[in-house]
């Protein structure tokens, strides 16, 4: 079974995602939760790389990022470009 996205204007389906079981649920959240024993033990630097290259992708992507939010949620694509910024802004801060 799938989850599908639709656009709010002409519910026309944007994408769609398989239906996710309580027992996928649980093994995800334990997948999780080990990465995160590994992740709080990593070196500062290396979480800094990571996160750079997280933001990296942003910006690489942000166009199409920001015409997927618009398709999804209905808002002005100026206003989901607008959003990036932000975004980035919010990532350079934990950088």
């Amino acid at each position: 079974m799938k989850l599908q996205s639709l656009n709010p204007h002409d519910q026309s389906v944007i994408g769609e995602v398989d239906i996710t079981s309580s027992e996928e649920i649980r093994k995800t959240v334990q997948k999780a939760k080990k990465a995160f024993e590994t992740w709080k033990f990593s070196p500062m630097q290396e979480r800094v790389e990571y996160l750079k290259k997280f933001r990296q992708k942003i910006v690489d992507n942000q166009e199409e990022l920001a015409r997927l939010v618009t398709l999804e949620m209905g808002k002005p694509l100026k206003q989901s470009r607008d959003d990036i910024p932000w975004e980035l802004e919010f990532i350079d801060y934990y950088i």
